[in-house]
């Protein structure tokens, strides 16, 4: 099977949204909420903890039942397209709170619906793609286009707020942001729908729920990938999670975060191709184990940081931001290859979505909770000591972890080629 630039291009583009709507989800949220309603970073870190858990919870089953709906003939793209406006409804809710209710309890509500929706729309999303082909190599290029326009999302995510501060208020800005979310998930819908190729579906199996995970359990070359890719995860999640953090309070860098996000997924952006290439010429898992080296000798340096060192933190993001292009496109491709030849994929992806959840929730919700025992509080004057607690906590943890990951990744047998 061959697929063009334009069927890549169609598929790939609803990622824009996936990656715009992301990163307010994970990191702009808990700040907006602490700083405007004074929501302590404690309180923040267990209502991530709960929400995240029950997407983390769902996404089994959510997996097994989008399977169901198929063999029902409901289509993955019906279900993308009626996840669509309830997304963007929820999204619009966090932005606006309201008064009806504390802030504390709108933002748990809010989170436990979009975690939920957004979980629904990303499995089958990802498992379409796996089922457009089960080519090695082409695979690598779906999920190459779709992460690659993710990253575009979140850089525009990433820049736009920052841009749109400085001529409007905080209400009037929030307005564009939805605005821009309502036009690129739109845009996404349309290409996905009219343009993008019809997937393959092998003969499904009649599961329940237990047999269905029972059958992935079986599958030992998924359960190694998946050890891979949880520790791998967590190892990026934490950073991700006290990014605004360090870069306010130890850099002092507070009006160059947009900068710094630029440049880290702007040179994402200049590696997916590279890493794709290495891929087709060594292997999907040796590119990955070069990515993980190099990410960690080039990141941990950010423990030793101190207040301005803006070009030497600006050098740090360019080569973490090159790396993470192999950890964003690699193991979905090999989650792809080795499903290629099974029946019911969404259920495979209803654990991998439990996974990097549970990654999240585990570095996130331990990261807030660290710094808010410590008395942390953000935008206040904080000690050396301090700073220096969120400095390992934003780098040298992260890089032990994802040296535990490389040496699991090393160790254990997971790529198809």
């Amino acid at each position: 099977m061959k697929i063009s630039i334009k069927q890549l291009f169609s598929y790939g583009f609803l990622g824009v949204s996936l990656g715009f709507i992301g990163l307010p989800l994970y990191v702009y949220f808990p700040k907006y909420y602490s700083e405007s309603f004074g929501i302590s970073l404690v309180s923040l870190s267990f209502i991530l903890f709960i929400s995240r858990a029950i997407d983390v919870i769902l996404d089994p089953f959510i997996g097994w039942l989008s399977d169901k709906l198929i063999e029902r003939s409901v289509s993955r793209k019906l279900i993308i397209q009626i996840c669509s406006p309830i997304l963007f409804i929820c999204f619009m809710a966090l932005l606006f709170p309201q008064n009806i209710v504390l802030p504390i309890y709108w933002i748990t509500a809010f989170l436990i619906v979009i975690y939920a929706v957004y979980s629904i729309f990303t499995i089958n999303y990802y498992t379409l793609g796996a089922e457009i082909s089960e080519d090695y190599n082409i695979q690598t290029a779906l999920v190459s286009y779709r992460e690659a326009f993710g990253l575009m999302g979140i850089c525009i995510g990433s820049i736009l707020p920052s841009i749109l501060m400085n001529y409007f208020n905080r209400s009037q800005t929030h307005l564009f942001i939805g605005l821009a979310y309502f036009i690129f998930i739109g845009v996404g819908l349309y290409y996905l729908s009219t343009r993008t190729p019809p997937p393959i579906y092998r003969k499904s199996t009649t599961e329940n729920f237990l047999e269905s995970l029972k059958v992935i359990i079986k599958n030992k070359k998924y359960i190694c990938l998946a050890v891979v890719f949880l520790l791998s995860n967590i190892g990026a999640s934490l950073p991700a999670t006290l990014v605004l953090f360090y870069i306010e309070d130890v850099l002092q860098g507070k009006i160059y975060f947009g900068v710094f996000l630029s440049i880290y997924f702007f040179f994402s952006l200049l590696g997916i191709p590279i890493w794709y290439k290495l891929a087709e010429i060594y292997s999907k898992r040796a590119a990955w184990m070069i990515a993980m080296v190099v990410t960690i000798f080039g990141f941990i340096w950010a423990t030793f940081l101190s207040s301005f060192d803006f070009v030497a933190y600006g050098i740090i993001c360019m080569v973490t931001g090159f790396c993470v292009g192999a950890d964003i496109i690699i193991p979905s491709s090999i989650l792809s290859d080795i499903i290629a030849q099974t029946s019911n994929k969404a259920k495979y992806y209803g654990i991998w979505g439990m996974l990097g959840k549970a990654s999240i929730t585990i570095a996130g919700s331990l990261g807030l909770f660290t710094l808010g025992m410590l008395n942390y509080q953000p935008g206040l004057v904080v000690s050396d000591l301090t700073k220096f607690y969120i400095s390992i906590c934003y780098a040298f943890i992260p890089c032990m972890i994802k040296a535990c990951s490389l040496i699991m990744l090393y160790v254990l047998p997971i790529d198809t080629k």
